[in-house]
């Protein structure tokens, strides 16, 4: 068995963690900040790294990243890890100012959303295309001002209450408001952890045939705990 923390790991040996496609020893290889991982095999995993939030961290946290990595990870990871990637050292202007406007946009967004992306949604479902194929590419490139307005225009709830739903790290809450929003269960489960900040092992998981594993009762009663606050 690898040591995946060993001092030193060689490249040949880091291009064979990564073609195994276990997330749980791509993740210590990344955590092993001494490994030798080639800028090529970094991109790849950069890429598929919206969907895997256990490494996010160790990526922004890698000792080197290529300025393409970085602005591509500034595009998903959460704002704490947005301003890791501000504070790196050694970066190219073009990066920077990327990461600097990144850094407003989410601000901007936390201070009660974007009144573009809200109108930008309200068109496209006029225009019965706000999906959840549209918003899960929203979501995947980092447009995340869509996907939280396009969830309030679905559901039919305030922007302040969708607001509130997601940052309340409420497994239950953002999979009613998925529920609400009328988002398949795999879908709520992309919501719960990319944009409502959940932790894998916290998440609400879709059942055996992708439904909903919580009765409409049950997701509504959830709704009405943010209503009632």
């Amino acid at each position: 068995m690898c040591d995946f923390q060993r001092q030193g790991l060689g490249e040949a040996v880091a291009d064979a963690i990564v073609s195994t496609d276990d997330r749980g020893a791509v993740t210590a290889l990344l955590e092993n900040k001494s490994a030798q991982i080639r800028e090529e095999m970094l991109d790849k995993l950069v890429e598929q790294a919206p969907q895997v939030e256990v490494w996010h961290k160790p990526l922004v946290e890698r000792p080197q990243l290529s300025p393409k990595a970085t602005r591509r990870l500034a595009t998903f990871v959460a704002k704490a890890l947005l301003k890791t990637l501000e504070r790196r050292a050694g970066l190219d202007e073009e990066t920077a100012q990327m990461l600097e406007a990144e850094m407003t946009r989410r601000l901007k967004e936390e201070e009660g959303g974007d009144d573009d992306s809200l109108k930008r949604a309200q068109e496209l479902h006029a225009a019965g295309k706000l999906d959840d194929e549209t918003l899960s590419e929203a979501l995947i490139s980092g447009d995340r001002g869509l996907v939280r307005c396009g969830l309030a225009v679905r559901s039919k709830l305030s922007m302040d209450q969708v607001s509130e739903i997601l940052a309340s790290r409420s497994a239950k809450g953002v999979t009613a408001l998925a529920w609400k929003a009328d988002c398949s269960m795999r879908f709520a489960m992309q919501i719960q952890q990319q944009l409502g900040g959940i932790p894998p092992k916290q998440l609400v998981h879709a059942l055996d045939n992708g439904g909903y594993p919580m009765g409409d009762e049950e997701l509504q009663f959830q709704l009405e705990l943010f209503q009632k606050s």
